[in-house]
């Protein structure tokens, strides 16, 4: 299974950087070859939820991030990195 870093590094063009936050499921759903419903179930959501987050229609919430790093190791700091800032030591 693909982790964040990986699914960046995979992903061709303009999308080479990180996706958007709406697009970070549907980057990691096509990079390991999942459906909408596949993700929701690993995710204990419903599959039209993974459609209104990709779509951009609904907003992640801090529980939804930890599932997502929990579950498909997409990080929290990706989904949140206006509180999951890094510093540099």
């Amino acid at each position: 299974m693909l982790r964040s870093a990986e699914i960046f590094a995979t992903l061709s063009g303009a999308m080479a950087t990180k996706p958007a936050k709406k697009n970070l499921i549907r980057a990691y759903r096509e990079a390991n070859h999942l459906s909408q419903q596949e993700v929701a179930d690993k995710l204990g959501v419903s599959r039209q939820l993974v459609g209104f987050l990709e779509s951009g229609e609904r907003s992640f919430t801090m529980d939804l991030a930890l599932r997502m790093e929990a579950k498909l190791g997409i990080l929290r700091e990706d989904v949140f990195p206006e509180f999951f800032r890094r510093t540099a030591a």
